[in-house]
């Protein structure tokens, strides 16, 4: 990130991928095996969703603008968060 650019009393977003579970899940069972993803369950929680699933979309395009990343893809996430667990 060049510094210089920025605002030194701002806070940006970071950049975020938009992914389900269901997302994850087929990452996590690509690097971990196929006889994982049994090992998940999930189902949809209206009242969680209302609360976090009904956000407006992220705008991180300042952030990107400053040459933050994110992981690229779902398969990228789980391995920087998880690597060889």
């Amino acid at each position: 990130m060049d510094a210089s650019r920025a605002d030194p009393g701002r806070a940006w977003p970071l950049p975020v991928l938009r992914l389900s579970i269901g997302d994850i899940i087929d990452a996590c069972s690509t690097r971990y095996g196929e006889s994982r993803r049994g090992l998940v369950s999930f189902q949809p929680r209206p009242d969680v969703e209302a609360v976090f699933g009904r956000y407006p979309r992220l705008d991180d395009a300042s952030a990107r603008a400053l040459g933050l990343r994110d992981d690229g893809s779902a398969d990228e996430l789980v391995r920087r968060a998880l690597g060889e667990i």
